[in-house]
């Protein structure tokens, strides 16, 4: 409970795991809950002195995290270890990032630009015999970002769709650490 209420007043999460553990379900579910109350998020892999390592190790141990964590692999680590003092003062650097990302606007003009024309190429797929069309896109709100597409058939946008969307999103605009909101509205 006391958890839950910590997220609740939080703008961004430092999620603090073993780097040694395995991610667990309940992690990836906490992780889980924190994006659906839009909060920005930083894992914090600590106890990275204990770590056996070599030149690949923070590769490895990074794919396997995004491996484990799914849908939640945009989320930025960093590798500490309290002992040591080792990257402990980067984490607070880090969450005042991701706190910014949260406020970040995207002009309307930039969008349109950017996506329409993915968009074109890799059209919505036909629900129920209707084509799918997205004509405009803006920013209608930041701290979480919320982006809205105006479509003809709002309500028919598959779910691996919206993913496509928010993937392209992120690849131009960044948003690292941050669950962006998608709307469709009917045009």
């Amino acid at each position: 409970m006391r958890t839950l209420s910590a997220i609740e007043k939080s703008d961004v999460v430092a999620f603090f795991f073993d780097v040694n553990q395995e991610i667990t379900h309940y992690d990836v579910r906490l992780i889980s809950e924190v994006a659906v109350k839009q909060k920005g998020i930083l894992l914090v892999a600590n106890k990275w002195d204990l770590a056996k390592k070599d030149d690949k190790t923070l590769q490895k141990k990074e794919k396997e995290f995004q491996h484990k964590l799914g849908h939640y692999s945009y989320l930025p680590f960093i590798f500490t270890s309290m002992t040591n003092r080792q990257r402990v003062g980067k984490v607070l650097e880090k969450v005042v990032r991701i706190n910014e990302e949260r406020k970040k606007r995207i002009q309307t003009n930039e969008l349109n630009d950017y996506l329409l024309p993915i968009i074109s190429k890799t059209t919505p797929p036909a629900q129920m015999g209707k084509q799918i069309k997205i004509k405009y896109i803006t920013q209608i709100k930041s701290n979480p970002p919320t982006i809205a597409f105006f479509t003809n058939h709002p309500d028919l946008i598959t779910e691996n769709y919206q993913r496509f969307l928010e993937n392209q999103v992120r690849k131009k605009f960044g948003f690292k650490g941050i669950p962006i909101k998608l709307v469709f509205k009917a045009k």
